[in-house]
């Protein structure tokens, strides 16, 4: 294993909050596995806050592939019914 490749592997075992920082910084392949190997982390999850789910998190650092979007939605199909609490 090259140390690209134990980046990754690490990177896709840490915490969600790792997965909005993938998603900040637009590292997409790393999105798409981290949101196929840890579906759980996804489904259901809210921030109790901001009321903002993962799919909040895309919309708002375009250019989101479609196909990241399809992937979260096909996991947590009710987050597209689902407001934030800043308005």
């Amino acid at each position: 294993m090259n140390s690209e490749q134990e980046n990754i592997s690490k990177e896709d075992d840490r915490p969600l909050s790792s997965l909005s920082s993938l998603i900040e910084r637009g590292e997409w392949d790393l999105v798409r596995r981290r949101c196929k190997s840890h579906p759980e982390q996804i489904d259901g999850f809210v921030d109790p806050l901001s009321g903002w789910t993962i799919l909040h998190e895309l919309c708002s650092k375009p250019p989101t592939p479609d196909d990241v979007f399809r992937i979260v939605v096909g996991i947590f199909p009710r987050a597209t019914t689902m407001q934030e609490k800043s308005y």
